[in-house]
């Protein structure tokens, strides 16, 4: 489990420079999964009708779930299902920016955007599946050299 950093701040609107989600794509390969075992029921019984159309609802809800921010403070993951997880941390904290892009990532202009810190438990923070990787990297990387 991720510990908060001491200079925690809120996340309010005048506080956001950029909110962003996972993009639809980055799951693109549960979409298919779900859409498969929801065609297959066609053959096999109603019973996988259901579960194919859970694989999908499951999928879009966790997309949803998980938030990533940049705040002029610093950088902040939040994942609000059934209970919350906010991870954040300041700029001073910040080591590393990498963006890591798959082939297929590339073709639908997605990636990850992870960022080692210091002062997490986990070391890392890690934007996924998130639309023009570089240029989240770039607004990181300005903020880090004020």
């Amino acid at each position: 489990m991720a510990e908060e950093t001491t200079n925690q701040v809120s996340v309010s609107a005048e506080n956001i420079v950029a909110k962003m989600r996972a993009h639809p794509f980055a799951y693109v390969t549960y979409y298919l999964g779900g859409l498969f075992i929801f065609l297959v029921s066609y053959w096999y019984g109603y019973m996988y009708t259901a579960a194919g159309l859970l694989v999908l609802i499951a999928s879009e809800v966790l997309r949803r779930a998980d938030t990533f921010f940049i705040l002029n403070e610093g950088i902040s993951r939040n994942f609000s299902l059934f209970s919350t997880k906010h991870i954040f941390t300041g700029y001073d904290q910040i080591r590393t920016v990498a963006v890591s892009q798959g082939p297929i990532d590339r073709i639908f202009g997605i990636g990850d955007v992870r960022m080692t810190t210091v002062g997490l438990d986990e070391g890392t923070i890690q934007f996924s599946g998130v639309k023009k990787p570089y240029e989240v990297a770039k607004m990181i990387e300005a903020r880090l050299s004020e």
